[in-house]
């Protein structure tokens, strides 16, 4: 439909007022040159009809310009103008083609009850005109009447010009409506579910926020301690003292960079946890805990053990092991029994995270805990704004893979 709009576009066929115009005028031409044929000339006694033929096939016609703005309007006018031609003209000059595309519209273009009303009266005036003319052709021309000829003669022109066309237009009204209908759901299915993700992602900044809270408190809990020791030790043990300072320094800065990542998340809401968030140094616990809830697990270090990874800035050390989480999470839940391996790798300017699962056994079924849905903008966002990147997606061979680079200090 397009690239027809498109081509009469080109011709100056731009609306939908101007397309129906020069379509009533190219039925009118084509109808014309039906009634102007030589035949017609040759069956009439004179032409006193000719010019009458012609002003009601142009009326008939003009309806059809109606048909989507004003499709009663148009009906009545193809309606009035076939009336005159049942009554005024012989039976070879009448035409009744713009018949069919006036009802088509109404069935189409207006609401089922007012269409079929319409359409009945409209159909009901027609048998009617065609059975005087027929009876009062036959008494002229026969001397008498035959209604085993009128009635299905009758009939076939309603089923021709009424039913079809009736039941063509009422199909397509109720296809339009059905894909109304199915382009609403899915607007309104694409708004719920954009307004469930922008929840799960605030949720998330939310929850990032609180944990980054705990990494402060804790740090600032330490510092206030090492502070009072080193004030003890000024006297004593200078070199201690300072020592202990200059580890106050650098758990100062830490706490510091934090707290300003913590104003960008924009937290909202308070803990009273003051322990500690895990981080990488966890690892074991939770693939333990993983272990013990059923699933096969593979690990992968680059350089030792988890417990010989370098110390990590606080946020992104949580990060990691939020993002291992929830892609362990994912693995219980949607492929259940699959083996899954976790690699994780630290160099100089990035810690990088893979877990990948396999497909989940033949028979095997979905875990039915947790809504989910929302793991994976979870885990972007988080790592996202730490300045670091997170793709996951399916394996060529099957199942999936999550994969993660955090910056060794996070955003600054």
């Amino acid at each position: 439909m397009t690239r027809w709009h498109a081509a009469l576009a080109k011709i100056g066929l731009t609306t939908e007022l101007r397309r129906d115009v020069a379509g009533a005028g190219l039925l009118a031409a084509v109808v014309l040159v039906g009634v102007g044929r030589p035949t017609t000339w040759h069956n009439m006694d004179g032409q006193e009809h000719l010019w009458l033929a012609v002003t009601l096939v142009i009326v008939e016609c003009a309806g059809v310009a109606f048909r989507r703005r004003a499709p009663l309007v148009g009906l009545t006018i193809t309606m009035v103008a076939v009336a005159a031609q049942r009554m005024l003209l012989p039976v070879f000059m009448q035409t009744g083609f713009a018949v069919f595309f006036v009802v088509y519209a109404v069935a189409a273009y207006r609401a089922r009850t007012v269409a079929a009303a319409a359409i009945a009266g409209a159909a009901v005036l027609d048998a009617a005109l065609l059975s005087v003319a027929d009876v009062a052709g036959q008494l002229a021309t026969q001397g008498g009447f035959d209604g085993g000829v009128v009635g299905p003669t009758i009939l076939a022109g309603l089923v021709m010009g009424f039913g079809i066309p009736g039941l063509l237009g009422a199909y397509v009204r109720a296809r339009r409506a059905y894909l109304g209908e199915l382009e609403t759901r899915a607007e309104r299915l694409e708004h719920e579910r954009e307004v469930k993700a922008a929840q799960a992602v605030a949720d998330e900044r939310a929850r990032i926020a609180r944990e980054l809270h705990d990494v402060a408190a804790h740090h600032l809990s330490g510092i206030v301690v090492q502070a009072g020791a080193a004030e003890d030790l000024v006297d004593p043990d200078p070199e201690g003292a300072k020592t202990m300072m200059r580890d106050l320094r650098r758990q100062g800065r830490e706490t510091l960079r934090s707290m300003r990542f913590l104003v960008g998340v924009l937290r909202a809401g308070e803990t009273d946890d003051g322990a500690p968030q895990p981080g990488l140094s966890d690892l074991e616990r939770l693939i333990d805990q993983a272990r013990t809830a059923g699933t096969d697990i593979r690990v992968e270090l680059s350089g030792g053990t988890v417990g010989e990874l370098p110390p990590l800035a606080p946020e992104v050390d949580l990060a990691g092991y939020r993002v291992i989480q929830e892609s362990l999470s994912n693995a219980r839940r949607h492929a259940p029994g699959a083996t899954v391996t976790i690699h994780v790798g630290v160099d100089h300017e990035a810690v990088r995270l893979e877990v990948r699962n396999d497909d989940a056994p033949a028979g095997s079924l979905p875990s039915a805990g947790g809504a989910g849905g929302f793991g994976l903008l979870g885990m972007r966002e988080r790592v996202e704004l730490l300045g670091g990147s997170l793709d996951a997606g399916p394996l060529r061979g099957g199942g999936w893979r999550v994969r993660a680079v955090l910056p060794l200090e996070g955003e600054r």
